[in-house]
């Protein structure tokens, strides 16, 4: 862990991409829950771009929440340019319903949860996110994420069905 410290320090590239997938170093932590190396790649002085998509498009947030890594979604969901709006329309997988659709999709209430509690600014965040993120859960029968995303829907969307 010390080694990654020292290679950021000696100015190596945090948002540098694989050839073949432009997988980011955040990217690879998220995938094998690396959340040490995370809060290294996640100081500010590092400059590490938490909204870095791969080819497919999918971000660190997205791949934490496949995983259900809570702690590292909630480390990223501390940064407050992080965007969980970002999705891949062509994907199965990632849809675009992003981060909270993959979540909901795979029954992780607890990352439901952290992303509904922290999201940066409840304006940025789509409406038809939230609905689709819904749709996913409803179809999985994870109740107690339909629960969670309706109530957080009617509080910052009252007006909306």
């Amino acid at each position: 862990i010390e080694g990654v410290r020292i290679l950021l320090d000696n100015k190596a590239n945090p948002n540098f991409g694989r050839a073949i997938d432009t997988n980011r170093p955040l990217m690879i932590a998220a995938r094998w829950n690396y959340i040490e190396i995370a809060k290294i790649l996640l100081d500010p002085k590092y400059k590490t771009d938490v909204n870095a998509a791969s080819t497919s498009n999918r971000t660190a947030l997205a791949i934490a929440a496949f995983h259900g890594y809570l702690e590292f979604v909630q480390e990223l969901m501390k940064r407050p340019e992080i965007d969980v709006n970002v999705s891949n329309p062509v994907s199965l997988l990632y849809t675009t319903s992003g981060a909270l659709g993959v979540a909901s999709r795979q029954g992780y209430t607890k990352v439901v949860e952290a992303m509904l509690a922290h999201l940066p600014d409840t304006k940025t965040f789509l409406l038809e996110h939230l609905n689709s993120a819904i749709g996913h859960a409803e179809f999985n029968k994870h109740v107690e994420i339909v629960t969670a995303i309706k109530a957080y829907k009617t509080k910052h969307y009252p007006d909306e069905k």
